[in-house]
């Protein structure tokens, strides 16, 4: 992220997510990251680029802490009876 000028850091600050530290679930990709999906198929898979979910939260501010564990390829169930 490249900041043009002091208005875009003015914008920058006043998001509401600026500062807000955030983890991210397994399958969304960061670039240079392992995004394995709980999967071992994907076990040693670092992504090439950053989701665009992703993109968008770091550039209102939010501060990536980590990724998150999940069931395999997000495929989980319930029991609702």
């Amino acid at each position: 992220m490249f900041i043009k000028s002091i208005t875009d850091l003015f914008v920058l600050d006043n998001s509401p997510l600026y500062g807000l530290p955030i983890l991210i679930k397994d399958n969304f990709c960061l670039q240079d990251t392992l995004t394995t999906c709980a999967s071992k198929m994907l076990a040693n898979f670092r992504a090439p680029y950053t989701s665009t979910i992703v993109q968008r939260l770091i550039d209102h501010g939010c501060i990536i802490v980590g990724k998150t564990n999940m069931d395999e390829f997000a495929m989980g169930y319930a029991l609702v009876f």
